[in-house]
């Protein structure tokens, strides 16, 4: 069983929000274990309590530049009020992280590895500041899971 792994969000058709998806995509060719949780976050709930360390990568506003890196430890369940998700999804992956917390169900440890998106309409292209952080969000998350 695998105690570390990544688990990306986001839609592939809605510009920066596929961030999660194109970092999952290196991750695994490194031969990273990697949950898809991309149509639905709630597919990390059943897996957090095998896991020692979960890295989270996900598309995030908070108003910085595109193309910024947070790297933020999920404490309790909650995310850092000053970075939201940038969810498509009516139960966003804050939303699984407070319910693990409550049912008992957290990883060990929680780190959000979030790319500062800026484009998340149907069809928008990926903003080049979001395609040139890819590398750096794939170096963040291996330095989390180690």
């Amino acid at each position: 069983m695998t105690t570390r792994a990544a688990a990306v969000f986001g839609s592939s058709y809605r510009g920066d929000d596929a961030v999660g998806q194109l970092v999952g995509d290196v991750l695994r060719e490194r031969g990273v274990g990697v949950i898809d949780c991309h149509d639905e976050p709630t597919r990390l709930l059943h897996r957090l309590p095998d896991l020692e360390v979960v890295v989270l990568v996900d598309a995030v506003i908070s108003g910085a530049a595109p193309g910024t890196l947070h790297r933020l430890d999920v404490v309790q369940g909650r995310l850092p009020g000053s970075v939201r998700l940038a969810s498509t999804h009516a139960l966003g992956v804050g939303d699984v992280l407070a319910l693990a917390e409550v049912l008992g169900r957290s990883a060990a440890r929680t780190v959000l590895i979030g790319v500062e998106g800026r484009r998340f309409a149907m069809g928008a292209p990926l903003t080049p500041a979001v395609e040139a952080a890819i590398g750096g969000a794939v170096a963040e998350v291996l330095s989390a899971i180690r």
